[in-house]
């Protein structure tokens, strides 16, 4: 209660629910605090409704659902014998006049159930370690609090040892062999790359994966195409007991090497591979799934870019992506700290093979990679020249603020700048791969004199370079392929299109680092990917006809460990109502860092 409060006279402004044009406590004003949740039964009275009347609303709101009073456990919590790996249910049901707070403790620890208005679930996934462990649960609420009996879990250890799932080796500049196993592994045993042997290789290194189950082995150098003999000994899986695998248990692999193996050993921020099956919307990063980017179309008809196409590169597994620029095709990639909201950005490369099915008008453009808009940002782009079967290839970068060392550089000539770009003129219906790198220079001696480089490659090999190029700060507008997104600048000075730009043909493989990728290894990854391996296609998942349930989120220590049952897959975002990702490999439990920008979590097919 406060006290000093006046008349309210007239005043405008309208009535909003969940959000409004308003004066805060702390002076601010506008529009502004967006309410977060759900808002039910609004009503406003003028007149000053009466403590007893309020209490009366509140409880009246759950006649027939809550029993009023101090809260009090009404079902009490069992002990329960469960299989080490398999997941502990422990349930207790409660009354009393909300809010009850309900506290489970194992071992006199605090961790968190699943709780609603008249009971509370606690699941965790059981180790041979928690053989013994008490569970207790206390309920309370404003008025009153109850304990419940002290109740045991009880651990029936595992004792089957673990298999060998899958193996495959890697090739190339990599040459390591992945095997999946059936369970989680005893790490010391696991990596100990002695219980290891490969048939005509050394074995010289083994890591255990995140997942517990995949064991990386590093070997000497591999022939690609080649079937080698694994032979594995002496790993135990995770369980108190430590089950051994069957001595000698062997199996045979093969040894590839692919495009994208040579993308990920230069360890990409970003990675677009645009090899989804028929019917997706999301266009997946291999890197980081959870960095949302949708297929978009802005045109009449809102059909999307035209999946499952024949590959472009001969070195993929996987199908490509046609974009029409009639129905204005694009990849729309949201912002991120490894793009454009970070920084500044001192290195950056960006590659893609892409094969246009024709050429810009005269003096239009065709957008295949861009990020950031009016004032920082790169853009990679064919420019009609007149001709019907060729255009001119540009790669353009620029910094048009003085936003600290290392900057401004390049931009519009309208702002009395020089742009900095690369040009070559490229072929319709030919395939291309190519690079953009730039190698700022970060001005320590401050005169801003920026010696930094743009370099671009088209099929390995260098076709210019531009110098003069400083540091690329941070900067929004998100990123698009196959189009512009809200805002780019072209070396003609002509900007802030975000019509008229879109690509027409097929684009693959888009990968994003924030390193200078070397010349060598530019060349390396052309190579590699002009090298043939088995098409494999999209992973399409088996139609479900219905999706299960998420049944515990627990955080405890600093992750979330996240449990299921029934069919689909974990998907992931930032945010309550939008941007699900599907989550990549996760299985229940699934466990993730608490820090992590992602605090949504969904079941779908």
């Amino acid at each position: 209660v406060v006290s000093g409060v006046g008349l309210l006279y007239n005043h405008t402004g309208d009535v909003q629910l969940g959000q409004g044009d308003m004066r805060l406590h702390d002076n601010s004003v506008g529009a502004m605090a967006y309410f977060d949740g759900v808002i039910d039964e609004f009503a406003a009275y003028n007149s000053a409704l009466s403590a007893d009347r309020i209490l009366n609303h509140f409880e009246s709101a759950f006649a027939g659902v809550i029993e009023f009073g101090d809260a009090q456990i009404t079902l009490q919590p069992e002990s329960q014998t469960v299989l080490e790996g398999e997941v502990a249910e422990f349930r207790v049901e409660f009354a009393g006049t909300p809010p009850i707070i309900v506290d489970w403790t194992v071992n006199g620890q605090s961790v968190n159930g699943e709780t609603s208005e008249s009971d509370s679930i606690l699941r965790f996934p059981v180790k041979g370690a928690d053989d013994g462990a008490t569970v207790q649960v206390t309920v309370s609420n404003d008025t009153g609090s109850e304990t419940s009996n002290e109740v045991t879990l009880s651990v029936t250890l595992e004792t089957t040892p673990p298999e060998i799932v899958s193996a495959f080796g890697t090739g190339g500049d990599v040459n390591t062999i992945t095997v999946e196993f059936n369970e989680e592994l005893d790490p010391a045993s696991a990596q100990d790359s002695a219980n290891y042997s490969v048939d005509g290789l050394t074995v010289s290194g083994a890591i255990l994966m995140g997942d517990l189950k995949t064991v990386i082995l590093s070997t000497d150098s591999q022939d690609l195409g080649a079937s080698y003999n694994l032979t594995v000994s002496g790993v135990k899986d995770a369980s108190v007991t430590g089950n051994p695998i069957a001595d000698g248990t062997s199996v045979t692999l093969s040894s590839n090497f692919t495009y994208a193996d040579a993308v990920l050993s230069d360890e990409p921020d970003g990675y677009w591979k645009l090899g989804e099956g028929t019917g997706n919307t999301s266009a997946v990063n291999s890197i980081n799934p959870l960095w949302t980017a949708t297929y978009g179309a802005t045109g009449a008809a809102g059909i999307l870019a035209e999946l499952e196409v024949e590959r472009l590169v001969p070195g993929s597994e996987d199908p490509a992506a046609r974009f029409d620029a009639f129905e204005e095709n694009r990849v729309e990639i949201l912002d991120s700290s490894a793009m454009n909201t970070g920084g500044p950005f001192q290195f950056r490369t960006i590659e893609l093979w892409f094969n246009a099915d024709s050429a810009p008008a005269d003096g239009e453009k065709m957008v295949l990679f861009e990020e950031g808009g009016l004032t920082r940002g790169i853009c990679i782009y064919l420019f009609g020249n007149g001709a019907t079967d060729s255009a001119d290839l540009y790669f353009f970068a620029w910094n048009d603020a003085s936003d600290g060392a290392g900057a401004p550089w390049s931009g519009p000539l309208s702002e009395d700048k020089i742009p900095l770009y690369v040009s070559t003129s490229v072929n319709v219906g030919e395939t291309y791969h190519i690079a953009f790198v730039m190698n700022g220079d970060a001005d320590d001696d401050g005169d801003l004199v920026f010696n930094g480089t743009l370099t671009s490659y088209v099929n390995g090999s260098s076709v210019g370079e531009v110098s003069g190029i400083g540091l690329l700060y941070a900067h929004g507008d998100d990123g698009a392929i196959g189009g512009t997104w809200t805002n780019a600048v072209f070396h003609d000075d002509n900007f802030g299109f975000t019509s008229g730009t879109y690509f027409d043909g097929v684009i693959d493989e888009v990968a994003l680092y924030n390193a200078p990728i070397s010349a060598e290894r530019i060349q390396f990854h052309y190579d590699t990917g002009m090298t043939e391996v088995p098409f494999v296609g999209p992973t399409v998942p088996a139609v479900q006809d219905e999706v299960g349930e998420i049944t515990s989120i627990l955080l405890a220590d600093g992750l979330i460990t996240i449990t299921w049952e029934g069919a689909g897959q974990l998907a992931g975002s930032s945010e309550v109502d939008t941007g699900y990702v599907l989550i990549e490999g996760a299985a229940s439990p699934y466990t993730t860092d608490a820090t992590e920008a992602t605090q949504f979590f969904r079941l779908q097919q």
